[in-house]
């Protein structure tokens, strides 16, 4: 399997700030890994041999400034088997100490 992470965050309009679009690889410089592999210009976790941890995390950029912001990423993952969760994504400040927003991936999407 072949993972990928690709981050982009979006400050338009915020008053404050960085007033544009930032991109970020899984092997870009200021994202780090705690857990995994690489595999070319991807990173890489398997059960079967990488411990759950952070996979990856950063940028610690601080140029967006205050105000509305989004965030986006892009995952791959080795199949949709199943709805245990696979990947918990979070946006954070203060070195991760106030969470502003957190979600939990699952290889398939739970409908209520």
């Amino acid at each position: 399997m072949e993972g990928q992470l690709l981050v982009t965050a979006t400050a338009s309009g915020c008053g404050a700030g960085y007033q544009a679009t930032k991109t970020w690889s899984a092997t870009s410089p200021g994202i780090y890994h705690a857990t995994g592999q690489q595999e070319g210009t991807d990173w890489a976790a398997y059960v079967s041999s990488h411990s759950a941890h952070a996979m990856v995390y950063g940028p610690y950029d601080t140029s967006f400034g205050q105000g509305h912001h989004q965030a986006q990423f892009l995952l791959q993952i080795d199949n949709i088997s199943g709805s245990d969760v696979v990947a918990t994504l979070d946006v954070t400040t203060a070195s991760g100490a106030n969470v502003l927003a957190q979600r939990q991936i699952r290889r398939r999407p739970v409908r209520i």
